[in-house]
């Protein structure tokens, strides 16, 4: 269950996009300001989240290891 405060965003469906070549999918409001976003980092891991530089930093750290 995604419960969101900002209530422009019910009934809008997630919109593909990339970040640093890496598919994401975003949730944007009635402004086109994004909500949450999420990806998958690999094959057993998922991030949601509310700010793209976590998306970028996570992935810096994954490509690192």
């Amino acid at each position: 269950v995604l419960l969101i405060k900002n209530k422009s965003a019910i009934g809008k469906k997630f919109q593909d996009g990339m970040l640093k070549n890496h598919d994401v999918r975003i949730l944007f409001d009635a402004s086109n300001n994004p909500i949450i976003a999420y990806t998958f980092i690999n094959a057993g891991n998922l991030l949601i989240t509310t700010d793209f530089d976590t998306i970028e930093e996570i992935f810096r750290r994954f490509s690192a290891s």
